[in-house]
């Protein structure tokens, strides 16, 4: 089974923890669709999350490739030029990559 099955059924699913171990985030999901808990471990760079408690009872998780979406200068990420653009990428968490190199 991979991610995108998993993800695709887990409308009812229930997310039990987050940590960070040994430079992985590790998930762990009640998955309603398959009736079990599952532990998702993603390798860690940087890990941005921003809680609301307009609804707590829902979760919305999103993992993201970040090369296509920050300006890359000499191999290394860094943040847009004009002013919006930054805000924007602040928002989304995605400042977080300046200074890494893309690679």
């Amino acid at each position: 089974m991979t991610l995108e099955d998993i993800i695709q059924n887990s409308a009812e699913s229930e997310l039990l923890s987050v940590e960070i171990v040994a430079k992985q985030i590790v998930f762990k999901i009640y998955h309603d669709g398959m009736d079990r808990m599952l532990s998702l471990k993603l390798p860690h760079i940087s890990f941005y999350s921003t809680f609301s408690n307009q609804a707590p009872e829902v979760c919305f998780m999103n993992i993201e490739k970040i090369a296509s979406k920050l300006t890359v200068k000499n191999g290394v990420y860094v943040a847009a030029e004009d002013f919006p653009t930054f805000m924007s990428e602040v928002r989304q968490g995605l400042h977080l990559a300046y200074g890494l190199r893309v690679s």
